[in-house]
């Protein structure tokens, strides 16, 4: 696992990325995890959810800049990460329209859900469908589960 997060490296300065400094790749990425911090809350999903969407995120901005691709929306690709990750990590299947219309309240006309879900389908195929990354925090989580420390 370590190898393979540090074959990620610092996806934003190679020249295939799209941000033309450090600066303006900090403040969007910044703005992203925000975004699912934000919605985080609202939903009151739990912390490792929030983790794997910022998680899934970094790796298909680093796949994207590896292949030379430019990246998109980065409040789309931030709501679909948390989507793809409250699927993956909690009990309730989210209801894509109604963050479609959470997004929209915030940015009138900025998400639709054939947007949203277009970009799912593309970060899934570029991934290769393994979006699951596991940390110290899966295995504290589940060690808790068992002997019900929760």
């Amino acid at each position: 696992m370590l190898r393979r997060e540090v074959s990620l490296g610092n996806y934003f300065m190679l020249p295939s990325c799209h941000f033309k400094t450090v600066g303006a790749y900090e403040g969007a990425r910044k703005t992203m995890v925000l975004l699912m911090e934000e919605l985080h809350s609202i939903k009151k999903y739990r912390e490792l959810t929030l983790f794997l969407a910022v998680n899934i995120a970094d790796h298909y901005l680093a796949s994207l800049a590896r292949n030379g691709d430019v990246s998109p929306n980065v409040v789309h690709l931030g709501v679909v990460s948390l989507l793809l990750a409250v699927k993956m990590n909690e009990p309730i299947v989210p209801n894509l329209q109604n963050m479609v219309i959470l997004i929209n309240q915030k940015m009138p006309n900025s998400l639709t859900l054939k947007d949203l879900t277009a970009l799912e389908r593309r970060v899934i195929t570029e991934l290769d469908f393994d979006l699951q990354t596991q940390t110290s925090i899966t295995f504290m989580e589940r060690y808790c589960q068992l002997f019900y420390l929760d």
